[in-house]
C-alpha cells in the first residue's frame, strides 16, 4: 500500500512538472509571436508603390520588370517546387490573356540560372524568364515567402497578388480579378 502511494505521488510530480513545462512553452511562444508581429510580410502588399526594376532574361536581353507606366504580371517561381510545376501549366493561358490586354508577362526564377533555363525549356515558356538568385525583385516588392506567386504591377503600384498553385476555381477567381485590373 505504501509503495502504491509513493508511486502515485511520483506520478503526480511528473504530471505537475509536465504541466509547468507546457505553461512555460506557451508563454514563450506567445512572447515570440508578439515580438514577430508585423515584422513578417509573407507576400508583396497590394497598393504598395514599387520602384522601377530591370533584369536580364536568360537569353541576355534587358527586361523591364516594373514600370511607372503600363502593367506587368510577374510570375515568381523556383525550379523543383511542386506547386510551381503545377502553376507553370497555367502560364500559356495567362500569356494569351496578357497578350490580349497589352500586359507584359515575365517569369522570375528565384534560383540559379541553369535550373531556371531547364524549367523554362521543360514548360515551353513563351515570354521572358529572368533568373534572380540575388533576390533583387524582393528588394523592390518586399519579401516573398510563398511560391509560386503572381504579382500584377500596374503604373508602379502592386494591384494584385496570388500565392500558391491554384485549383480550377481559384484560377478562375484570379483570372477574373486580373481582368478587372487589366482594363487599361
Amino acid at each position: 500500500m505504501r509503495t502504491h502511494k509513493l508511486l502515485m505521488a511520483g506520478q503526480s510530480v511528473v504530471i505537475l512538472a509536465l504541466a509547468v513545462e507546457v505553461v512555460l512553452l506557451t508563454i514563450q511562444n506567445r512572447r515570440l509571436a508578439r515580438s514577430l508581429e508585423g515584422s513578417l510580410q509573407p507576400l508583396p502588399r497590394v497598393g504598395m508603390a514599387v520602384q522601377e526594376l530591370e533584369l536580364y532574361e536568360l537569353a541576355g536581353k534587358r527586361v523591364q520588370l516594373t514600370s511607372a507606366h503600363g502593367a506587368t504580371l510577374l510570375l515568381l517561381f523556383a525550379p523543383g517546387c511542386p506547386a510551381c510545376e503545377l502553376d507553370a501549366a497555367q502560364w500559356q493561358k495567362l500569356a494569351a490573356l496578357c497578350a490580349e490586354r497589352g500586359v507584359s508577362l515575365v517569369a522570375v526564377c528565384l534560383d540559379r540560372r541553369k535550373e531556371c533555363g531547364e524549367f523554362a525549356q521543360r514548360h515551353h515558356v513563351p515570354f521572358p524568364v529572368v533568373a534572380d538568385s540575388a533576390r533583387a525583385v524582393e528588394e523592390v516588392l518586399g519579401p516573398v515567402a510563398r511560391i509560386p506567386a503572381r504579382v500584377l504591377v500596374k503604373n508602379g503600384v502592386i494591384e494584385e497578388v496570388m500565392a500558391g498553385a491554384g485549383t480550377p476555381a481559384r484560377e478562375a477567381e484570379f483570372e477574373e480579378r486580373l481582368l478587372r485590373h487589366m482594363a487599361l
